[in-house]
């Protein structure tokens, strides 16, 4: 028994000298690991630390990216229109736009360079921003506050000397009126005082080429000066009166004299349309609005009735007595009211018309019932619209071929005749009675009509069988079938002169046509009676047309240069003639055929009930560069 005690002690003595020697023999590999492992793991910590700020310059940067976004997107005015003039500007070079983050410790400079064409896999030569003084020149855009994005056209000049609209102090340039940018280029570079990272990505802005209504309506000038329908101010009450003043130049116009001819009919002042006033303000035979339900001022317009501002209704709802129409001397007449009498649609124009009694300023507009009397140059009756100030109701729907870029301008059989007499030049005096649809047609302001029937001169008619345009002289107003005109009347075709305007050559300057005093005219557009139209279709007929539409027969978008185009036997597209040196009464293009242009700005004016293209926004190309960059 005490042998057997003895010997578990002894054998407990032996075990924990072997842990001892364990112990020490760990302790020994601890310690030469922890020498390995320590460098190891600082390295680590000091990666994870470089990855964390970097990770936070990243998202610095890419805030920097969502600031500018934001700005852009928010750059509309109440109408929900874009507004180039406030636009950010930061062009690579000048003072970027900055901000923090977080607690302030991140930060962001951002600079940005608009263009109209796409940005991306271009040179950096093609990327620079545009400078008329230097060769080659960049295709980046100019972008400064007040005035937004342009592209220089000339040297610098003294702000003293700029126009109004025009952007020309600073490291800018003389006439630069503000243009629309398409895409932007955003550089964005992220910081937390450790380092920074830089982001670039290109920004596909939302456009449309869409016509925005907002033009002068001035009456037929008796002498040098033009005088426009114009508000007190760009924010007048309700109630105030409208009269003449003198029309600024198209570049710098003038805030009250800026008018939308409405799809109702109705004329509103483009200033007056505000978060509190939707609808704006629109002309309003002043003293129907004021009367009395069931007196006789309410029941019909008089002569003398003052022409005022008062509230739109709705789009589409416009009452008789805030309608015009647009008749074929281009007087402003008013509308028949319904029966019975409602604040509702006219149904018909009546005898009254928009007059002033002379021209100058502060000239009042009122009502006359004497109209259609002095042709289209009456200078108490006849009203210009500028070919911007709106369409009204005129389209294909009732007969119309409305010009895309003089949109508020139709195809018009001159003088509604097709017998006309008339020699050069030009803008000469026998341009207001003399000419007919057998010398040129021109682009005439619309006509316009309450019950949408309108004079024959301005419905035409595409027969694709024949592939002709036709219209039918001494039809009744709103005629629309070939088959009707038949009997005593007789169709007429549309004529090409086959000879067209160079591409990129001013339609007041071509290469062709008729040469008088130094100056060219012509050749023009026609009408001829169809039976004169040759029997066959080859290259020679000068009757036949080929309409575009969006797309052709297989789904696939148009391209520019056919998409809305009305072609000839050769391929020339309907035109206008452009400038001031070729123009019906010294007022309205004539007709012509040039070569179709792929350049979208002037394929506008060959394009004929056309439709708007939007472009969809997106970022894209998000990408990281070397830091710094420009």
């Amino acid at each position: 028994m005490i042998r057997t005690v003895i010997r578990h002690k002894l054998a407990r003595a032996r075990r924990d000298q072997g842990s001892l020697t364990m112990v020490m023999l760990v302790a020994i590999i601890g310690v030469g690991l922890s020498a390995v492992l320590l460098p190891v793991l600082l390295r680590m910590n000091h990666s994870t630390l470089i990855d964390t700020y970097r990770n936070s310059q990243l998202g610095a940067a890419e805030s920097g990216i969502d600031v500018v976004l934001g700005e852009i997107r928010s750059s509309y005015n109440n109408q929900g229109q874009g507004v180039t003039a406030s636009l950010p500007c930061a062009n690579p070079g000048t003072t970027a736009i900055t901000g923090s983050v977080d607690d302030g410790s991140l930060t962001y400079s951002v600079t940005m360079t608009y263009y109209i064409e796409d940005p991306t896999d271009q040179s950096a030569e093609w990327l620079q921003i545009w400078d008329p003084t230097s060769a080659p020149n960049g295709h980046g855009m100019r972008c400064q506050v007040p005035n937004g994005t342009y592209l220089p056209q000339g040297p610098p000049v003294a702000p003293a000397t700029c126009p109004t609209g025009y952007t020309c102090n600073g490291p800018a340039w003389n006439t630069s009126p503000a243009q629309t940018p398409s895409y932007v280029r955003i550089t964005s570079t992220g910081s937390d005082g450790h380092g920074a990272r830089t982001l670039r990505a290109t920004y596909k802005v939302q456009t449309t080429n869409a016509n925005v209504s907002g033009g002068t309506i001035y009456i037929y000038p008796s002498g040098g000066t033009n005088y426009c329908s114009s508000a007190t101010s760009a924010v007048p009450a309700a109630g105030d009166p409208v009269s003449l003043k003198a029309c600024k130049p198209a570049t710098q116009p003038r805030q009250e004299q800026l008018w939308a001819y409405q799809s109702d009919l109705s004329i509103q002042l483009v200033s007056s349309v505000s978060s509190t006033n939707a609808n704006g303000l629109c002309l309003t035979d002043d003293t129907v609005y004021r009367a009395t339900a069931g007196s006789s001022n309410a029941n019909a317009e008089h002569d003398g009735d003052p022409i005022k501002l008062q509230p739109c209704k709705p789009l589409g709802n416009a009452p008789w007595f805030q309608q015009w129409s647009v008749d074929g001397s281009a007087n402003l007449r008013g509308a028949v009211p319904p029966s019975p009498v409602t604040d509702t649609a006219g149904v018909n124009i009546n005898s009254m018309c928009i007059y002033v009694g002379s021209q100058g300023n502060n000239v009042a507009l009122t009502l006359s019932s004497t109209c259609g009397t002095g042709g289209v140059t009456d200078v108490n009756r006849t009203w210009v619209e500028s070919p911007d100030v709106g369409a009204g109701t005129a389209g294909p729907a009732v007969g119309d071929v409305v010009n895309f870029q003089q949109f508020a301008r139709c195809l018009d059989v001159t003088n509604q005749k097709v017998d006309g007499t008339w020699s050069p030049p030009p803008n000469s005096s026998n341009d207001a009675h003399n000419p007919g649809g057998n010398n040129y047609l021109i682009a005439y302001t619309c006509k316009q009509n309450p019950n949408k029937k309108l004079d024959w001169n301005q419905i035409f008619i595409y027969e694709p069988s024949t592939l002709h345009w036709v219209t039918c002289p001494g039809a009744a107003q709103g005629w629309n079938s070939i088959a009707s005109c038949s009997g005593s009347l007789t169709p007429y075709c549309l004529s090409s002169p086959l000879t067209a305007i160079p591409e990129n050559e001013p339609h007041t300057s071509p290469a062709t046509g008729t040469k008088y005093n130094g100056a060219y005219y012509g050749p023009y557009v026609t009408v001829i009676k169809c039976t004169s139209c040759p029997a066959r279709h080859d290259s020679s007929d000068n009757c036949q047309w080929t309409q575009y539409g969006a797309f052709d027969e297989d789904g696939n978008p148009e391209q520019i240069g056919v998409k809305y185009t009305i072609q000839d036997a050769r391929g020339y597209c309907l035109d206008v003639t452009s400038g001031t040196g070729d123009l019906h009464v010294g007022q309205y293009s004539k007709i012509i055929v040039a070569y179709c242009s792929t350049d979208p700005a002037n394929a506008k004016s060959q394009q004929w009930n056309g439709a708007a293209d939007v472009q969809t926004p997106i970022v894209q190309g998000y990408t990281e560069i070397a830091n710094p960059t420009g």
